[in-house]
């Protein structure tokens, strides 16, 4: 029977923590195990962990980062699989189901993404969470991927901490050959709880934020040229019109089928945005219950671990003035554009008006002279004429 293990890191954020618990706790205990790492909370986490059956409780050292605390269970879970939730995520019934089934069904896919939608916080609008990062891959917020996997790749990023330990490892994941999916279905709620100073002020979360992506951009130089160079080509843009096209042309009937399990305008921007997803991946996966596949070809996954970066997070700190740098000669250039786009649309539209009045005068005169010519014509014709005698 394929097991699974669920790892949840948590501090102090006891109501977020009830709710994940018991959403895990209601799937079949036979298939799966939960295991919460406590990171020292003093608001009477443990107490209630405690009480709560069918769980096992593992106590931090004080706050070592989530990467670390997760790494440290994981090494010692020897079922098929392994799946990472965040304390403020609440599974939807069926959810460990459906991405278990995932893998036991294609050996190709390593991980599964458990698409999050938010609850509470700014992004209630989308409908789901996950971005394009800087090398072109869709992130993977939340997900389930295989025991051994986890292992070959080294877990989680412990010089991350916390922040971008999911971009990282969908990263390695792919990079490692494996296929990474989303899950069509929502199954998990997530309460965005950045907002409470539990652990992390908001100034702090910005920096160490900016200095992971560093640490990130650093990490994975191959890729991150890639992706932008993809972006700037011109096939980039002919697989966007294409695909435009494409959509264009759907039959009404299966984009109607397509819209009852997707969020159109998101799918539709994660597929042309990212690097390693088909154009065609709606109508690949259109009958399975997981579509957005990213796969690396292996000519460009032995380019990456031949260019893999090994920064240190000074070199990351370093390198966040570079790339404020780069944002500041970025702003200045497109303003500069701006200026001399707004210039030539000036210079274009006087000449327009210089034109327009210029055609406007002459005008005017060869109506005055064919007015004029006319008079003289019924001069030359009247009575009083010259021509009478």
């Amino acid at each position: 029977m394929t097991k699974v293990t669920v790892l949840v890191g948590t501090y102090n954020r006891l109501e977020l923590l009830k709710r994940c618990v018991e959403s895990v706790l209601r799937h079949d205990r036979e298939r799966y195990e939960l295991i919460v790492a406590d990171a020292g909370s003093t608001d009477g986490t443990l107490e209630f962990l405690e009480s709560r059956p069918g769980l096992r409780v593992i106590r931090d050292p004080g706050r070592v980062g989530q990467a670390r605390s997760l790494n440290q269970v994981a090494a010692t879970v020897q079922t098929d699989y392994l799946c990472w939730l965040s304390d403020d995520n609440v599974l939807r019934n069926g959810a460990l189901d459906c991405a278990r089934s995932i893998l036991d069904r294609d050996s190709r896919i390593g991980l599964v993404a458990l698409k999050v939608k938010d609850i509470t916080g700014p992004e209630v609008h989308r409908g789901y969470l996950g971005r394009v990062a800087d090398s072109g891959i869709l992130n993977v917020n939340q997900g389930m991927l295989r025991t051994p996997l986890f292992k070959e790749i080294g877990g989680f990023d412990e010089l991350l901490r916390d922040y971008y330990i999911d971009v990282d490892i969908t990263t390695k994941v792919l990079l490692h050959g494996y296929d990474a999916v989303y899950s069509k279905a929502v199954l998990i709620d997530h309460y965005r709880d950045h907002d409470t100073p539990n652990w992390i002020d908001p100034d702090t979360r910005r920096q160490r934020l900016l200095r992971n992506r560093s640490y990130y951009l650093l990490r994975y130089p191959a890729l991150i040229k890639q992706n932008k160079m993809h972006q700037e080509s011109r096939s980039a843009h002919l697989t966007a019109d294409r695909f435009n096209l494409l959509r264009g042309k759907i039959e009404r009937s299966l984009l109607r089928i397509l819209d009852r399990h997707l969020h159109t305008d998101h799918d539709w921007n994660n597929v042309l945005e990212a690097q390693f997803i088909s154009p065609y991946d709606f109508f690949l996966h259109a009958w399975r219950p997981y579509y957005l596949r990213q796969s690396i070809g292996q000519q460009l996954r032995a380019l990456a671990a031949q260019l893999s970066g090994h920064p240190t997070l000074a070199d990351a700190e370093n390198y966040i003035h570079v790339l404020e740098e780069r944002e500041k000669q970025a702003k200045a250039e497109a303003k500069r554009l701006r200026c001399e786009q707004a210039k030539r649309k000036m210079m274009e539209a006087k000449q327009i008006r210089r034109e327009t009045a210029l055609q406007g005068i002459s005008e005017a005169k060869r109506q005055r002279l064919e007015q004029a010519g006319q008079k003289m014509e019924v001069n030359a014709k009247s009575p009083n004429g010259s021509d009478c005698i």
